[in-house]
This record gives C-alpha cells, sequence and structure tokens, in this order.
C-alpha cells in the first residue's frame, strides 16, 4: 500500500526509547465492551446536573403534595 509524500512527511518514528521501564499499558489486557454489556450497565441519570434537577423537582412535587393534604385537613376541620 503506497502512500502519499504528504502523508509520510506527518508520521513521526521515535528514534529511541524514552523509558526504562516497560511500558504498562502494553501488559494491560484490553477491554472489549460489547452494546448489551453497555446497555445494561448505563440505568440511571449520566451527569450531576440532571440528578440535581430531579432531586429538586422530587423535593418540590413532595412539599406540594403535602401542603395540599394539609389544607384538605384544615378545610375539613373547619367545616
Amino acid at each position: 500500500m503506497d502512500h502519499s509524500p504528504a502523508l509520510s512527511q506527518k508520521i513521526k518514528v521515535p528514534q529511541k526509547q524514552y523509558s526504562s521501564q516497560e511500558d504498562p499499558l502494553r501488559r494491560m489486557a484490553t477491554p472489549i465492551f460489547d452494546k448489551h454489556e453497555q446497555e445494561s450497565r448505563k440505568k440511571g441519570p449520566s451527569s450531576a446536573a440532571t440528578v440535581l434537577a430531579l432531586s429538586g423537582l422530587f423535593v418540590v412535587g413532595t412539599t406540594l403534595i403535602l401542603s395540599g393534604i394539609i389544607v384538605l385537613i384544615v378545610v375539613s376541620v373547619d367545616e
């Protein structure tokens, strides 16, 4: 396979090894992920902003429900 001269000028080949130790990335096994594993792993919200927004909505909703129940109790007691 022939490459263009412009592409071969951009490729840099290191002339010497800069590390005296063995590269730990070469010893580590490469993880292989399939789509089913990725889909099953992601079950909840992903960002902190989403978690904060959902928790804020939960607190507001709970407060509204409790205040509605209190109003219904007070109205029924007054009658």
